[in-house]
């Protein structure tokens, strides 16, 4: 089992937390590494707006609240891609940070 889920071995899925998943066996910097807090976007705002814009990603979404949630990438090809189309972005209606710079943040606090 552990060959055919290697990334569900040893964790425990969280609902309305943030991050939504704990690593049993330590904290794993790789997963957290394809988070991004994507935050500011206007409330009217539902899941198929926010996928549009990362098109053509398939990311996952972890509500936040009405205005941000957590963009969750496959793999680090796609973590690349959603921080390049966000640069491409010239006027952005949100602010997305990588999961790093969150806990910077949340570490000045």
């Amino acid at each position: 089992l552990s060959e055919a889920l290697p990334l569900s071995v040893n964790r425990i899925r969280l609902v309305r937390a943030q991050p939504n998943m704990v690593n049993l066996s330590g904290r794993d910097e790789a997963d957290m590494s394809r988070h991004f807090l994507m935050s500011g976007y206007p409330p009217s705002w539902k899941k198929w707006d926010l996928m549009k814009v990362w098109s053509p990603l398939w990311v996952g979404l972890s509500y936040v609240d009405d205005t941000s949630c957590w963009v969750i990438a496959r793999n680090e090809a796609d973590a690349v891609s959603i921080q390049r189309i966000y640069r491409m972005i010239e006027e952005p209606p949100f602010r997305l940070i990588s999961y790093d710079e969150h806990r910077a943040s949340q570490d000045k606090l």
